[in-house]
């Protein structure tokens, strides 16, 4: 059977991310983040994330949410509604975030970053200009990137690109 979930808000005006378990993450215009839990051992009850007001970028890795708010990258639980900030790094600024072999890519400023999902740790990739860039995904051992009215496929070991 099928369930149907209406929200009050347009997807456009939200950031919402789904899991590898088959749970969303939604994150609201009201800056409210809900888990709809398929995956959190069959609970009915969706935990509220507390307020992710300001946050640009947001992806699903292991069965968690990473998060760019503010300065900060956040590792969320969609199950028990916990999170914590990773590391350091300032990510204000930061555009589109994916993952894809167990690291995290975040587009900020001019750069394409990997970060290490366990402590926040990040390095650089390549040398491309990346500003204006609004999304980017992982598929089959890529990522893509859209920037301006170019989608670019990228190498995730070394930030090479080519514009398909």
């Amino acid at each position: 059977m099928n369930t149907v979930m209406k929200f009050k808000f347009t997807l456009s005006q939200s950031l919402m991310t789904l899991l590898a378990s088959a749970t969303v993450l939604l994150i609201s215009p009201t800056n409210q983040a809900f888990a709809i839990p398929e995956a959190c051992n069959g609970s009915s009850r969706i935990p509220t994330l507390g307020n992710w007001s300001g946050s640009t970028a947001m992806a699903a890795l292991n069965g968690r949410l990473y998060i760019t708010q503010g300065q900060g990258l956040w590792r969320a639980n969609p199950c028990d509604g916990s999170w914590i900030r990773l590391g350091t790094g300032n990510w204000s600024g930061s555009t589109a975030m994916a993952a894809l072999n167990g690291r995290l890519y975040i587009t900020q400023g001019q750069g394409l970053w990997r970060a290490n999902p366990n402590d926040g740790s990040w390095i650089r990739l390549g040398t491309g200009d990346w500003s204006g860039s609004t999304s980017m995904t992982a598929l089959n051992g890529w990522l893509y990137i859209t920037q301006g009215q170019g989608l670019w496929r990228v190498n995730p070991n070394d930030g090479s690109w080519t514009r398909i």
